[in-house]
């Protein structure tokens, strides 16, 4: 009875971490590839339809792989703290290319 016990917290404790991990690629995800494209198109300095083209594929490759590594950590905690990490040095990007 003990050992069932065991092997539900054990379950339950991995889909927690997954759902975590899944919350962290979604939601910091989205801020890091929104923030990074947007400078790099604003560093490059493309105007008008080129702009938001390049943003678009931007933010598409950057989501994607952002999501992936998400996954490579072996632990929630460092999962997270290197993608807030990321994302704090993607808004910096951000705010220096439009001169905040």
């Amino acid at each position: 009875m003990k050992s069932q016990t065991v092997n539900r917290v054990a379950i339950n404790r991995e889909r927690l971490d997954v759902a975590l991990r899944t919350l962290i690629a979604v939601a910091l995800g989205y801020a890091f590839s929104a923030w990074l494209s947007s400078a790099i198109a604003n560093f490059i300095g493309a105007d008008g339809r080129e702009h938001e083209v390049l943003v678009r594929m931007l933010f598409f490759c950057v989501y994607c792989t952002f999501i992936l590594f998400t996954f490579i950590f072996d632990t929630t905690k460092k999962a997270s703290i290197i993608m807030t990490a990321l994302s704090a040095l993607a808004l910096c990007l951000y705010s220096i290319s439009t001169g905040l």
